[in-house]
Parts: C-alpha cells; sequence; structure tokens
C-alpha cells in the first residue's frame, strides 16, 4: 500500500470513529468528576513525597549529630585511657626513680662511715670448733679481749711479752673453727689472724740462735731468749687495740671508747694497721698457720 493510500485510508476511520462519539450532560459530569478525583489523589502523592523527603533530611541529621557523638565519645575514651596509661607510667617511673635515690643515699651512707657494710653473721659449725674454744665469734672475741685486759699475772712478769704471745697463740687456734660473714667483719678477721700469725714469727726469732734439737720445748730456755722486736711489740699494740674495737662492735653495740683500728667502728687507724701487716704471702710459710 502506498503512503498516500495508507494516509487517506487513516483519515477516513479516525472520521467514522470519532464522529460518531457524543457525549452527554451526565457523562460529561462522570468525567469533570474523574477529572476532580485524580487532582485529589495527585496532592497526597505529593505531600507523602514532602514528608518522606523531610523524614530522610531528619533521619540524616540526627544520625549525623549521633555518628559525630558517638566517636567523640570513643576517641574521648581512648583519650581518657591513654592518659590514664600515661598517668599511671609516670607514677611508676616516679617511685622507681625515688627507689633508687633511696638506694643511692645508702650506698652514699655506707661510703661515708668507711666504705664497708657493718652488717654481719655468724656462720660458726660448733662441730669445726676445736674442744674447749668459744663456739661463736661473740664468745672468742669478749674472751680474748678479757684476757688482755687483765694484765699479766706475775709469774710471768720477767718476760710480759711470753705471756701475751700465748694468748695470742690460741686466738689463732680459735680463729680456725670460726665463721663470719660481713664485708667489715671478715675483713677485721682477717686483720686479726695476720696479727696472730705476726706475732708468732716474731716470736721464733726470739730462741732460733739456740738452734734447739728437733722437738725440744722453747720454753724451757725462756731465760735465754731474746728481747720481743719492736715489730712484735707493734704488733701486739694493733692487736689489743683491735680485740677492744671488735668487742665493742660485736658485743656492745658500738658503745666505748675505740682505739680505731677496726672496720666495724670506722676506725681511722685501719690504713695504718694494714699497711703494717706484711703481705699474706709473706706469711703462708709461717709454721704456726698451718698446724
Amino acid at each position: 500500500m502506498k503512503k498516500d493510500q495508507f494516509d487517506n485510508l487513516k483519515e477516513t476511520m479516525d472520521k467514522e470513529l470519532y464522529g460518531s462519539i457524543r457525549f452527554s450532560n451526565s457523562a460529561k459530569e462522570e468525567v469533570l468528576d474523574r477529572m476532580k478525583e485524580t487532582k485529589g489523589q495527585r496532592k497526597p502523592m505529593f505531600k507523602l513525597m514532602f514528608v518522606s523527603v523531610a523524614t530522610i533530611a531528619v533521619l540524616f541529621v540526627f544520625g549525623s549529630i549521633f555518628l559525630s557523638q558517638g566517636f567523640g565519645t570513643k576517641e574521648s575514651a581512648t583519650q581518657q585511657n591513654s592518659d590514664e596509661a600515661e598517668t599511671e607510667q609516670l607514677v611508676q617511673n616516679d617511685k622507681l626513680g625515688k627507689e633508687d635515690d633511696v638506694e643511692s643515699d645508702k650506698d652514699t651512707a655506707v661510703s661515708a662511715e668507711g666504705g664497708l657494710s657493718k652488717e654481719w653473721k655468724d656462720l660458726t659449725n660448733p662441730e669445726d670448733v676445736p674442744e674447749t674454744h668459744p663456739t661463736n665469734a661473740k664468745d672468742m672475741i669478749a674472751g680474748a679481749n678479757e684476757g688482755v685486759e687483765a694484765g699479766v699475772p706475775e709469774q710471768y712478769l720477767d718476760d710480759p711479752m711470753y705471756y701475751k704471745t700465748m694468748g695470742a697463740g690460741i686466738l689463732r687456734f680459735s680463729l680456725r673453727g670460726i665463721t663470719v660473714e660481713g664485708e667489715a667483719i671478715e675483713r677485721d678477721f682477717e686483720n686479726l689472724t695476720n696479727l696472730c700469725i705476726l706475732i708468732h714469727t716474731e716470736e721464733l726469732k726470739r730462741y732460733e740462735h739456740l738452734d734447739l734439737p728437733e722437738g725440744e720445748w722453747p720454753q724451757a730456755h725462756v731465760d735465754q731468749w731474746k728481747d720481743p722486736s719492736k715489730t712484735m711489740e707493734k704488733a701486739m699494740m694493733y692487736y689489743k687495740g683491735l680485740l677492744n674495737d671488735l668487742d665493742i662492735a660485736i658485743n656492745h653495740n658500738g658503745e666505748g671508747e675505740t682505739s680505731g683500728y677496726a672496720h666495724m667502728v670506722d676506725g681511722e687507724k685501719v690504713d695504718e694497721l694494714e699497711a703494717f701487716i706484711p703481705p699474706e704471702e709473706e706469711l703462708a710459710d709461717v709454721e704456726y698457720r698451718d698446724e
């Protein structure tokens, strides 16, 4: 079918279809009523859309506020925890610092008092002590010091050093069974031991010229001994002073007049005493030391 024929056919059908349509008054009113209902339905739809958009906007605003407050609270809590942890760390560091200061003060105090701790323990095992000898350091020092202070019996007045040397020999034998622990007291006991050995060494020199047969008792010839050496006299002076200081330190709570020869009483003459005592290797071959 040609285009002009199609157009003619369409025009003819339109005239036949729409030309026969007639609207009555009632039909017109019905059409108008429907148009009014359609307008009424559009208005609620528009309102619904407006309310929906408003609701979304409100939710968006309040949601943003809520989220921002939530994150803010979380950040605040995190910051608070961090601040608390930092504060706790500072407190701990300050506490450690104070403990270090206390420890430093303690060390300084010890140094100011001579550099050696005065704390000590008696670790003596009674089974190691020779029979009839004191079984603890306090009794041993007290007994030896009492003997020195008692003076020389009348029968020994011709040779007082002979009697004093016997006392040092007995103490040296007792020291072999006594064990003490402590910085100051160990040094003092070492000095006391070496003084005992030195005194005995100087005593050997008093009768070596007699050339006595082996096994003969030298004391039977005491009237032929040489006079005590200056070294022996000085060693006995230090021995007596050190015994006195140790007795005051461990038996009298540090109360009493000291001679200044013991570390336990912060003796100002300790260096003098220790400089006087020969090195231990020079005393190691003394026979009395190994009995």
